[in-house]
Order: structure tokens, then C-alpha cells, then sequence
């Protein structure tokens, strides 16, 4: 019986250990966007393309530098199917940025109160 008992609070022990292994090892985002990624963004207006370099991590934040004579540091918000959101102020005008990532491609837009004006487009390095 008492060999039954140990066995049973081993076997509870390896469960919980596994369980807490698993937690901490699964981000929020799937690892084949996980990594570096570099490309260009244009405000329709301006007709300069500015580049951004970023970094996506396994929480699924996604850290963009956006260089245009200045470097503006965001972070924008992955999600598992590899959407992306955020915004950012330039210049005292509010941008909405909304994109993808798929398979190595970044591509997404920038908007001004629900209105398109740039898009921003990259790959994965």
C-alpha cells in the first residue's frame, strides 16, 4: 500500500513539474515569426520611404524602430495567426499601424483616423 501511495504522489509530482515546464516554455506567438525582421514604410503624402528594423519575441510584442531623419520606437502586438497592431505619433499626428506576417513577408498599412496614408513593407532577415 505504501508503495502504491508513492508511486502515486511521484507520478503527481512529475505531472505538476511537466505542467509548470510546459507554461513557461510556450510563448504567445507561434516561433516561425519569432526573430528580426527589416524593411521600409512610406506616408502616401510624403512619397519618402523611411526605413524600420524590429524584433519579434515569443510574447508576441514586436519592437520597431521607424527611421526617418529621427527614430521612432514603437511596440506593436502580434497575435498566433500573425497579425499585427499598434500605433505610433509622428510629428503630433496619431497613426494606426495594422499588418501581417506571413511566412517571412511583413506587409501592413498605416491609417489616420480609419483613413489609409502609408503602408510598411519587410521581410525576415
Amino acid at each position: 500500500m505504501k508503495q502504491k501511495r508513492m508511486f502515486s504522489i511521484l507520478g503527481l509530482l512529475i505531472l505538476a513539474v511537466s505542467a509548470v515546464v510546459l507554461t513557461v516554455s510556450c510563448g504567445k506567438v507561434p516561433s516561425k515569426y519569432i526573430g528580426n525582421y527589416s524593411g521600409t514604410w512610406t506616408l502616401i503624402k510624403e512619397a519618402i520611404p523611411g526605413t524600420w528594423e524590429g524584433t519579434v519575441d515569443k510574447d508576441g510584442k514586436f519592437n520597431m524602430s521607424l527611421n526617418y531623419g529621427e527614430t521612432k520606437n514603437i511596440t506593436l502586438t502580434v497575435l498566433k495567426n500573425g497579425s499585427f497592431s499598434g500605433n505610433v505619433v509622428i510629428d503630433n499626428d496619431k497613426f494606426d499601424i495594422k499588418g501581417e506576417i506571413k511566412d517571412t513577408v511583413v506587409g501592413g498599412t498605416l491609417s489616420e483616423n480609419g483613413t489609409p496614408v502609408g503602408t510598411l513593407t519587410g521581410k525576415k532577415k
